[in-house]
């Protein structure tokens, strides 16, 4: 009997991590241009075809107009840096490829890919059918349940399983308080509010005496010392962040389970285009995997550098390491995606995150 999960990408999420894991050495193409995302996104996602049963894919991308969040409040996410334009370059191709490749990607206006994550692991649940989301997103861990589990790359070239175990071992409280961590604590990168004051400990503390956000919030008035006026000052501040943060299920994508179909994979399109944009080492490897499901690359005379079909200019050599050259912007912390961590000398910020973190 075939596996019939439906693993989940949390599009943006992986391809801002692929960026920022080479931002103090960009990988880039004979023409100069930057493909780290190209490169770490489908290095990431070729790991994952090689190390699961992978039958059923779903790749989810944000509005590219504001979402309902912004409506509500249009400080949402003000505080972060404008996206690169070397990056924002790279979407459309990645977008491109896995397109060519057979996944489907789903967008809806008005709404986060997380909100279009919650409603596919909505579906699957009530389908009895399991879901994988690969990011490193906090938000989705709210969605964490017995048929929803998470995936995060990591440093030994797999993918960890994060179950409801997983969320309490990195965040102390279960899946379905997760809403209620983060109304409490907010969101700096994402310019949530939350109630001044209070962090990860303080919450954590807070939700195992009285149970729920809801209770903390009822009692304010009962709790001594400076948290107890944070509290009590905060009690609007903590629900309007929970407006935020709560997840939208219940999208119209137009889409069934069933349409995320994954199991005859074009590596031949996929391949064509990853030639084209100058990502030839990866390219080379999705066709060693080919055989995996059974196609005779024998056949597909795109790995011939020299075809007429190919600028052989694009394709002499993988990407290269800038290893001289320094970015000419980096980002306060609070501006990046999820695990991407900086740290700051003589004033200056340059990236930590490695390429090893990235399955490569």
């Amino acid at each position: 009997m075939k596996n019939n999960t439906i693993y989940i990408l949390d599009s943006y999420g992986l391809i801002y991590r692929s960026y920022y894991a080479f931002i103090s050495r960009p990988l880039v193409n004979e023409k100069g241009e930057n493909v780290s995302a190209i490169y770490g996104f489908f290095s990431n996602f070729l790991s994952l075809l090689q190390k699961n049963e992978v039958n059923y894919v779903v790749a989810a991308f944000d509005s590219r107009t504001p979402t309902f969040r912004h409506e509500m409040y249009p400080e949402y996410k003000a505080t972060r840096q404008k996206t690169p334009e070397d990056l924002h370059g790279q979407v459309p191709i990645i977008e491109e490829i896995l397109t060519a490749l057979g996944v489907t990607t789903i967008r809806q206006d008005g709404f986060e890919a997380d909100d279009l994550i919650a409603t596919v692991a909505r579906q699957c649940k009530e389908a009895k059918r399991e879901c994988r989301i690969l990011s490193g997103d906090k938000d989705l861990m709210q969605l964490v349940d017995d048929t929803t589990f998470m995936m995060k790359s990591d440093k030994s070239g797999g993918w960890e399983t994060i179950d409801a175990q997983g969320v309490i071992s990195e965040w102390g409280v279960p899946p379905e308080l997760m809403l209620d961590m983060l109304s409490l604590v907010g969101d700096k990168a994402d310019n949530v509010p939350g109630i001044s004051g209070v962090g990860e400990k303080t919450a954590k503390k807070l939700l195992d005496e009285y149970g729920t956000l809801d209770k903390i919030l009822e009692n304010a008035s009962n709790i001594s010392g400076s948290i107890g006026k944070k509290i009590q000052n905060g009690i609007e501040e903590a629900k309007f962040s929970r407006e935020l943060i709560k997840l939208r299920n219940d999208i119209n994508l137009g889409t069934s389970l069933d349409s995320y179909s994954f199991e005859v994979p074009d590596f031949v399109s996929a391949t064509r285009l990853l030639y084209r944009y100058g990502v030839p080492a990866i390219a080379k490897r999705y066709m060693t995997t080919a055989k995996k499901y059974g196609i005779d690359i024998s056949e597909i005379q795109i790995l011939d550098t020299s075809s007429s079909s190919l600028d052989s200019s694009k394709t002499k050599s993988e990407p290269s390491q800038k290893s001289t050259e320094k970015p000419s912007v980096f980002y306060p912390e609070e501006s990046l995606p999820e695990n991407v961590q900086l740290k700051k000398n003589d004033g200056k910020y340059s990236a930590i995150t490695s390429e090893k973190d990235l399955v490569i």
